[in-house]
C-alpha cells in the first residue's frame, strides 16, 4: 500500500477517539490547512512567488483528490496570501470549508482502512473518523525512525513533526526525553535544510501561530 501523504498523516494523528478534531484547539485546524498547503507545495502544484503569495502552477494530481477543495480555493486569477487562506478556513463565521477539507481527507483515510467512519450528530448524518491506533503508531514510528534514529530524513517527515509540534500534539506520542531530542533535531534540520521552500512555508506557519496567540 502506498504511503500516506503529509495531510493524511497529520489529520490521522490529530483525530481524537471520538473521530473529530479536538474542539478547543485553535492551532490544530490551522495546521490541517498548513499540511495541505505544504503537500501542494512539495508536489509542485503551487509555489510561493516573489511577493510571498501562493499561486497555482500545475494541476492537482488524481491521487490528491482529497485536497481539491483547498486547491480550488487557491486556483484564482490572482495570487493569495497564506494568511488569507488560513483566515478563510479557520476564522470565518462557519467551519464549512474546514469541515469539508477534513471530511475529504477523512474519507481518503477510510478508503485505506486507517479510520472507521461512524455517523452521529443531531440528525445522525455527520461523519466521525475513528482513527486506527495501529496506523497512527505506524506514522509515529516513522517519525521516530527518521528523526531520533538513523533513518533517512524526508521533507515530509520534517514538516509533519513540525506541525505536530505547532499543534501541541507531539507530546501525546513521545516522552519528555524524546521531545528534547526531537526539538534539537528539528532546529538543526530547519537551519540546514536544502529545501528553502519547505523552510519558508514552515516559517509562515510559525508566524501565523504567533498572530493567533
Amino acid at each position: 500500500m502506498k504511503s500516506l501523504s503529509i495531510a493524511q498523516e497529520y489529520v490521522l494523528c490529530s483525530l481524537n477517539t471520538k473521530g473529530d478534531l479536538p474542539p478547543l484547539s485553535i492551532k490544530i485546524p490551522v495546521c490541517v490547512v498548513a499540511s495541505g498547503l505544504i503537500e501542494l507545495l512539495l508536489s509542485n502544484c503551487i509555489k510561493v512567488n516573489e511577493n510571498k503569495k501562493l499561486c497555482v502552477i500545475n494541476g492537482l494530481g488524481a491521487e490528491q483528490v482529497y485536497l481539491k477543495s483547498l486547491f480550488d480555493s487557491l486556483n484564482k486569477p490572482r495570487p493569495i496570501e497564506i494568511k488569507e487562506i488560513a483566515l478563510e478556513y479557520n476564522l470565518s463565521f462557519t467551519n464549512k470549508r474546514l469541515n469539508a477539507l477534513v471530511a475529504d481527507i477523512g474519507n481518503s483515510l477510510a478508503d485505506r482502512d486507517c479510520v472507521t467512519i461512524e455517523k452521529g450528530g443531531i440528525l445522525g448524518n455527520e461523519s466521525y473518523f475513528i482513527p486506527n491506533p495501529d496506523e497512527v503508531d505506524r506514522v509515529i514510528q516513522k517519525i521516530r525512525a527518521e528523526l531520533l534514529e538513523s533513518g533517512t530524513v524526508s521533507d515530509e517527515t520534517v514538516a509533519l513533526a513540525s506541525l505536530l509540534e505547532e499543534g501541541n500534539q507531539i507530546r501525546n506520542y513521545f516522552s519528555k526525553y524524546e521531545l528534547k531530542q526531537l526539538n534539537v533535531r528539528l532546529k538543526e534540520i530547519k537551519k540546514a535544510s536544502s529545501n528553502q521552500l519547505l523552510k519558508q512555508m514552515l516559517d509562515y506557519v510559525d508566524s501565523f501561530m504567533i498572530g493567533l496567540s
